[in-house]
Parts: structure tokens; C-alpha cells; sequence
């Protein structure tokens, strides 16, 4: 069966979208001071602080698994994109699946998938260069522990059933962001990081409030 990728649009063009972590740094006054002023995607479980998100966008089928029939994943009115890696997210309408390119480096071109960059965030990234945007702001990138915090919902109801190893973070998922710098800057996207502690050292940082004035 041929699956129905999303060919994305450029439907953002020259806009500035708030990419949403799932790190510990992650709070409600961030989300809420995004609202209104830019796109926002919602990573995974992200989207519980900001119902209102334009997308939320995951890739891990055991995640769909333990969300698809909670009312506050149901109730969602945004767009739902998935990478295809799970057969759930076939058989489900209202989500729009993107190609899974594999492990490359930097941005996937073409426009009905992405790199996989062994994690969401990094995907999600390479969704709003699909989507045409000029900035990008990290939340909730911490891309590590913090006092044995993997992520901002540790420890509450909405935890992860299957936990992040803190070694993953370093060794598996953040050598990736590195090489989206190269390709973002040739396609005159800026992404700057407000995440508070992250790990992440290859775009420049700003506090959140900065960015969402325009930078400087």
C-alpha cells in the first residue's frame, strides 16, 4: 500500500514558528508568552501546555499508542503530522504522515518528508523549513537531564511510559543539530535557541523575549 505522504507547502512563508521540546526547561509562561506572536509546534506531549498549537508533530508509534484516545489529544483542533514509522498513524485520517528519509544529515529537500536526526525536535525543525519559515525558536531543547529530569513532565500523569536513557541525549540525538546549521543558513532561516541550560551550542542563543521581537 502506497502511503499518502503530506507534500508540504510553504504555508508559513517568511513567518517565525516556536518549536516545542519536551525538555526540562520547558514552563507554561514560555508557551504562553508564544501565543499569538508566532507559529508554535508542540512535540509530543508539549501540546498539554498549549492545546491552541498550530501542529503537533511526533514520530514515536508507542507515544500515539498511549495518546490517540485521550480527550486532550482528540480535542485537538490543529494539525496532527506524524513520521510513517507507525502503523497507527496510518489508519488514522485526521494525521498527516511525512516520508521517513532516514538518518541523513542536514535538511531532507524534498518536501513530503524529513531527516530523522534520531529525534522529534530535530524533525520538526526540518518540517517548518518544508513550511517556509525565517526564524525558528527552540523551547524546551535542553537535549539533556536536569536533577534527574528528562522532561518537563516528569513525574506527572503525563510522563513518558517509556523513559529517555540521559546518555541518548548526548551520544545519540544531539551530534545531529549541528549539521542543520550549514543548510538552514543557505535557505536564510535563523534559528536561535532560548532554551535556558541546553546543550545545544551550534546556534546562537537569546532569551525568549528577545526572539520573539524579532531578535537583534
Amino acid at each position: 500500500m502506497k502511503l499518502p505522504y503530506w507534500n508540504v507547502e510553504p504555508l508559513w512563508k517568511g513567518e517565525t514558528v516556536a518549536i516545542l521540546g519536551g525538555g526540562p526547561s520547558l514552563d507554561q509562561s514560555q508557551v504562553d508568552a508564544c501565543r499569538g506572536r508566532c507559529r508554535v509546534i508542540a512535540v509530543n506531549t508539549a501540546y498539554r501546555l498549549a492545546p491552541w498549537v498550530d501542529i503537533v508533530y511526533f514520530s514515536d508509534e508507542l507515544w500515539h499508542q498511549w495518546k490517540r484516545d485521550k480527550k486532550s489529544f482528540r480535542r485537538l483542533a490543529c494539525l496532527k503530522v506524524a513520521l510513517e514509522n507507525a502503523r497507527t498513524h496510518w489508519s488514522e485520517p485526521a494525521v498527516k504522515i511525512l516520508h521517513n528519509y532516514g538518518g541523513e544529515p542536514g535538511l531532507c529537500e524534498i518536501r513530503d518528508g524529513v531527516y530523522t536526526g534520531r529525534n522529534s525536535g530535530y524533525q520538526a525543525i526540518n518540517l517548518a523549513a518544508h513550511l517556509g519559515v525565517a526564524r525558528v525558536i527552540l523551547l524546551g531543547f535542553d537535549m539533556r537531564a536536569v536533577a534527574g529530569r528528562t522532561h518537563w513532565h516528569s513525574g506527572t500523569d503525563d510522563a513518558h511510559q517509556r523513559g529517555t536513557a540521559p546518555e541518548d541525549f548526548k551520544n545519540v540525538m544531539l551530534p545531529w543539530f549541528s549539521t542543520l546549521v550549514e543548510p538552514c543558513k543557505a535557505r536564510g532561516i535563523e534559528i536561535v535557541n532560548c532554551t535556558p541550560g541546553s546543550a545545544i551550542e551550534c546556534f546562537p542563543r537569546q532569551r525568549l523575549e528577545t526572539a520573539l521581537a524579532g531578535g537583534s
